[in-house]
């Protein structure tokens, strides 16, 4: 069996790419819309309240039942959190936080996420190792917001947006091909939303509005899900696949320094996009080939490889 023989056999049906894609973008264009009507201090509320609820309603119609509360599972604790992710991701913007207090603001939010996503996991680990497992997980997802929130706030065009969003959307993908279609997809929501922000700008939304409240959201709700996927966790994703993802995220500020000349801005736009995307192709590739592996050694079909 060949990769596009294995992405042919995934279970995607129509419904759940409407869910995941569609579904989201309209939920985000109709709050940034009501934003544009009703501004509050600059609308930098508008994009982490829409992913959040974004995400929300597309994880009920993907998963086609209420999450349990108390939550349960890892799932179960990303719904719980999401709508308090897109209201902790307002703040900054809304009390204009910026520099260190900005920074500490987001590692306080991104802690507390992987706290409480991990906590399913706390009852097969010793309490060491648990602990170690959550601070390498927000260390990174912390080093990965810093870097992302600077390349992204301090980028003129929408490049370094773009890329953002097309790393996580490799993210996405990686967590699909290493065994979970259902966070898969509701981490792919997220990124449709984040994706619909962007190109709200073209619709006349502030750029600024979006560029500092579009990085703490999907990093909660993307990032969150790819660490809690992780195989000494919960799912099947290799930590050193999940690492050549989260390598992309510092790589958006470099390559805004990469100069070209004017002759040829075209190379410009692709070296700022190609080089962050560089790490997640090799993880998709990687881990795409594993998945063949995988399947080869036990036989069977790529549909039960792949089913939550």
């Amino acid at each position: 069996m060949t990769l596009w023989e294995l992405i042919d056999e995934i279970p995607l049906s129509s419904a759940e790419l409407v869910y995941s894609v569609v579904c989201p973008a309209l939920i985000t264009l109709s709050i940034l819309g009501l934003a544009r009507l009703f501004p509050m201090r600059g609308a930098g509320w508008a994009v982490p309240v829409a992913i959040a609820v974004a995400f929300a309603v597309s994880y009920r119609l993907i998963n086609n039942a209420a999450a349990a509360f108390p939550p349960a599972s890892a799932g179960d604790w990303i719904f719980a959190l999401a709508l308090p992710i897109g209201i902790a991701g307002a703040i900054p913007g809304l009390f204009r936080l910026a520099g260190v207090a900005r920074m500490v603001f987001a590692a306080v939010v991104l802690g507390a996420t992987m706290f409480c996503l991990m906590q399913p996991a706390a009852a097969t680990r010793n309490p060491g190792e648990w602990w170690l497992l959550w601070a390498l997980n927000a260390g990174v997802l912390i080093v990965c917001f810093v870097a992302a929130d600077a390349a992204v706030r301090n980028d003129h065009t929408l490049l370094s947006m773009i890329g953002l969003a097309g790393i996580l959307a490799g993210a996405c993908l990686l967590i699909q091909m290493s065994g979970s279609i259902k966070w898969s997809l509701q981490a792919g929501s997220a990124v449709a939303a984040g994706f619909t922000s962007i190109l709200a700008i073209w619709l006349g939304f502030p750029r600024q509005a979006v560029a500092g409240g579009l990085v703490l959201p999907l990093l909660c709700l993307v990032g969150g899900l790819l660490a809690v996927s992780i195989e000494p966790l919960f799912m099947y994703v290799k930590v050193h696949h999940a690492l050549l993802i989260a390598s992309g995220v510092p790589l958006l500020g470099a390559a805004r320094f990469l100069r070209v000349g004017p002759t040829r801005p075209w190379l410009g736009v692709v070296i700022r996009l190609g080089l962050p995307c560089l790490p997640v192709l090799l993880a998709l590739v990687l881990a795409g080939a594993q998945a063949l592996a995988d399947l080869r050694d036990s036989g069977p079909s790529a549909g039960d490889y792949l089913e939550d």
